[in-house]
Order: C-alpha cells, then structure tokens, then sequence
C-alpha cells in the first residue's frame, strides 16, 4: 500500500495516491513478491517505463510511469506574504532539522521590514515520516519545554520519551500545521506536539494513523538470502497521551483539499457600484479583485494567520 507518494515524484505526478494499492508490476502480481523483489521490478534506469496496477477504492487504475532521477528536498521555504512564511517538510532525513532552522532564520531576516515574523505555516502534508529523532527536534524547535513524544511497549511499560528543551526555541508568532490523509509516522508526532502544546492550529484532514514501532531482528540460517523477523513493539503517545495508531491526528480546523464551489447567486446580487449614475467614492473607486493561492488548504492558512493580527490588536485595546 502507498502510505504517502513523494511530491513531485514521476509517481506523484502521474497520479499515484496515499492508500493506492499496488496490485501487479508490469503485469507480474505483487501479492507473492517480497519487498526486495518489489521494489526492485519497481525501479530501473532513467528513461525506462514501468506500468502499474493499483487497486483504488474497489476499482483498478493503471498507470504508466516513465522512470527519472528525483532528488527529494527533504524541506523547502519561502515568503507567502510579508512577515509570513511557509516551511514545506516533504520527509525526515538527516538534514531535516538543520534545514528547518535555516528556512527560519531566512524568514526571520526577510520579515524584518514587516517588524518580524507575523506568522509561519509548517506544512507536512504528503509527509510520509522518516527519522523520529529528526521529527523530535523539528517539534522542539517551537516547543520550549515539556513532553514531545513517548512510546509505550507491552503491559503499559515506558520504553521512551522525548522531552523539549528551552534553548533554540522559536516563539512569539502563530503558527498553522498542515495535514491530510498522506501525513505519517514522524510528521504525526510533530504535529501532536505542537497540537497538544497549543503552539500551533493544525489545520486540513484526518492523518494516516501510523503510531507504531517496529524492530527488526535478523535471522540465520536462511541460506544465500538474508532475512529477518519485524517485530511490532511499541506504540506513539502525544504529549495529552493520545495514541496515534490507526486513530491519526485530528485537526483543530478542518479544511477540505479543494474549495467549495462558489456561490452564484452572490455573483448576481448588484451593488451600490453597478447602479447607473450612483454617487462615486470621493478617495477613488479600487477594483473588488482579491488575490488568491491555487491552494486552498494554504489559502486558508494563511487567512487564519492574518485574522490572528486583527484578533490580538483587538485583545490589546481591551487590555
């Protein structure tokens, strides 16, 4: 089964999606095949082809994917608006925390004509996870103190927590997560953490609910091939003690992917401006047209950000 299909991958472009089930591999049934064998019919040289039969909700779909070389770059940033930035996780490798922190010192220095950061989008949809210390300092990078994350192993024991520590934080600005059905493992944690901690709005769809740990001990006398048993031995808690398994991380908003489609009868309503003759604006008559991002679920985001600005002047005159 496909957990989450990399972004911008020949296989995401050409329409593979979280929860695809991958039936046949150039017409060979996947069913028997080990993951070495799979992976292996799955990959070969630039340029090549490979075909895919994927189960999707009860019905087959094929696709035909032309193989490429794909570097993944694990986080990428930039300015949505000024003093608000966008940090993208596309998954947890070695280098994900270090590149966070430069994503935000480089947001931090571009926001300094808007007086600092106003606020920062983390999106971690389509992350399919990763390395979990990776994702540990990620969440402690805006949590200053206070459990992150603890795996609990059979009969209830505690086999580990990750706590936050005070240095390195970033704080002082509001923050929205970004999730969907395609955000697992290691981008479910940080996104429980900053939920739980009431750092951050986690805003989209239901996530994937992977909350398990998983060992693999080798095994011998298996001949030429190698091979080994995967043991499932513990479980993901959240900062609240929430486990993540099967149940995922709910957000606090839910934001469908795609708009609403609009309302037309708000198109036919005539205003004051479309009137023959009406009384012109003294200060000069602007055009209605708003700006807005091809993505929604972001879109969103960013107007939950900026509503944040008007609530919190308004708190301070109350003040």
């Amino acid at each position: 089964m496909v957990v989450s299909p990399i972004e911008g991958s020949p296989a995401f472009r050409a329409g593979i999606e979280s929860g695809d089930v991958i039936e046949r591999i150039d017409g060979v049934d996947a069913g028997p095949l080990d993951w070495t064998e799979a992976v292996a019919r799955i990959q070969g040289p630039a340029g090549s082809e490979v075909v895919l039969t994927i189960s999707r909700g009860g019905r087959e779909i094929t696709f035909k994917i032309r193989r490429e070389k794909f570097e993944v770059k694990a986080v990428e940033w930039r300015m949505l608006d000024d003093g608000y930035g966008y940090i993208k996780l596309r998954l947890f490798s070695a280098i994900t925390d270090a590149k966070v922190l430069e994503g935000l010192q480089d947001i931090q220095t571009r926001s300094a004509s808007a007086g600092g950061i106003k606020g920062l989008i983390l999106d971690l949809r389509h992350n399919p996870g990763g390395l979990l210390d990776q994702g540990v300092k990620v969440a402690d990078r805006f949590v200053s103190e206070g459990l992150i994350v603890r795996t609990v192993g059979k009969g209830g024991k505690e086999m580990d927590r990750q706590m936050a520590h005070t240095r390195g934080t970033w704080l002082g600005f509001p923050m929205v997560v970004l999730v969907d059905g395609a955000t697992a493992s290691a981008a479910e944690i940080v996104a429980g953490a900053l939920q739980d901690h009431q750092r951050a709005v986690v805003m989209g769809t239901q996530t994937f609910g992977k909350g398990s740990v998983q060992t693999v001990m080798t095994i011998d006398g298996c001949g030429a091939k190698p091979c080994g048993l995967k043991l499932t031995v513990s479980r993901y808690y959240t900062p609240s003690g929430r486990s993540i398994q099967s149940q995922g991380i709910t957000p606090n908003v839910i934001v469908e992917a795609t708009a609403p489609a609009p309302d037309g009868a708000d198109a036919e309503i005539v205003r004051e401006r479309n009137m023959e003759r009406h009384l012109r604006n003294e200060q000069g008559e602007k055009p209605m047209e708003r700006k807005s991002l091809t993505d929604h679920q972001l879109q969103v985001a960013l107007d939950y950000l900026k509503s944040w600005a008007v609530f919190s002047k308004q708190s301070a005159k109350k003040g």
